[in-house]
């Protein structure tokens, strides 16, 4: 059973980085400017895109863990 508040902890519409999107330059430090054009530049938002960053699902890229 889900809890009734579950739903408000998942949207983040006033996050740190919704901030930035919407041009608050000093919402994100300069090293997480720098994992977003990470993200960009290696196509990560090929899958990873829309308002929940592909959040709602799951693609196996071929990466297995070390043992």
């Amino acid at each position: 059973m889900r809890s009734p508040n579950s739903k408000k902890t998942l949207i983040t519409p006033d996050s740190a980085f919704d901030k930035w999107l919407r041009g608050d330059e000093n919402a994100l430090t300069a090293q997480q400017k720098h994992g977003y054009q990470l993200f960009k530049e290696n196509k990560c938002a090929t899958c990873h895109g829309g308002i929940i960053l592909g959040g709602r699902s799951f693609e196996p890229i071929g990466i297995k863990a070390r043992l």
